[in-house]
This record gives structure tokens, sequence and C-alpha cells, in this order.
């Protein structure tokens, strides 16, 4: 059991550093495409205005899509692998 849940610590950390560095690194890219369509569509908005607006809206969506590839998949994964293993 104490293996168990220094594995499940060790794999926290992880993936709350991979989470850092993915959010970092795709809202950057996501900034930089914003910032093109801005360029592109020559809207009357204030550009700051327009890429808080877009990277809000993406944020959610790369905060629930991140949250679901790095935690939850994972650690359903290997407890599903450590139940079949141990107890079937």
């Amino acid at each position: 059991m104490l293996a168990f849940l220094r594995f499940f610590v060790m794999a926290f950390v992880v993936a709350t550093t991979l989470y850092a560095i993915l959010w970092f690194r795709y809202r950057a890219l996501r900034r930089r495409k914003i910032l093109q369509d801005w360029k592109e569509d020559h809207s009357d908005r204030n550009l700051k205005t327009f890429i808080a607006e877009e990277t809000r809206r993406w944020d959610r969506i790369r905060h629930r899509n991140l949250i679901v590839l790095l935690y939850l998949l994972p650690t359903a994964l290997v407890t599903t692998i450590i139940y079949l293993t141990n107890f079937h």
C-alpha cells in the first residue's frame, strides 16, 4: 500500500510538471495564431482585448483537455492495471 501511494505521489509530481510545460507551450502557440488571425482580420477591436478574449476561451478548453490527458487517463490506466494484476 505504501508503494502504491508513493507511486501516485511521484506520478502526480511528474504530471504537474508536464501540465505546466504543456500549458505554457500551447498558450504561446495559440497566442501566436490569435495574433495572426487579428492581423489577417483587421478587426476594429483593440489587439489586447482581442487576445485576452480569445486566450481566455482557449484556456478553458486547454485546461480540461490537459487534466483529462495528464491526470485522469493515466491514473485510471494504472489503477486498472494494478487491479487486474493483483485481484484477477
